[in-house]
Formats: structure tokens, sequence, C-alpha cells
């Protein structure tokens, strides 16, 4: 769940709108959600949502982990 974490800390950073964000990268908003802000659920995020996420974000998800960014 780490790289849920560190996608919640950038998102909220930015104060990127998650229904703007859904409907830009067509990754559903409830799948964002669940993965992104919604604890409890521990939903993890799916390889193409967090490639598209990274992508809308100019993250590269390999810095995801150590929270380090290039």
């Amino acid at each position: 769940m780490e790289i849920e974490k560190q996608l919640h800390k950038i998102i909220r950073s930015r104060g990127i709108n998650l229904s703007e964000m859904a409907r830009l990268t067509g990754v559903p908003y409830r799948a964002l959600y669940d993965s992104l802000m919604n604890a409890p659920r521990k939903r993890e995020i799916r390889g193409r949502e967090l490639v598209k996420v990274c992508k809308f974000l100019e993250v590269d998800p390999r810095t995801l982990k150590t929270g380090k960014r290039r």
C-alpha cells in the first residue's frame, strides 16, 4: 500500500480533483477513490491504473516505493 500512500500525498499536495483526474485518465472514479483515498478499503491500484495516474501526475512510478522523486 506504500504506492497508494505516496500517490495520495501527491494528489493532496497538488490539490487535484479526483473526479477531474478520473475523467482525464479514463480510470473510474470509484477505483481511484477506493485505491487512493479510502484507506479502510485497502484496494491496491491496478497496473494499468497506476500507469495512467503516473502519466497524468508526471511522476515516475519507479520512485513511488521510496518516496524520492527524480
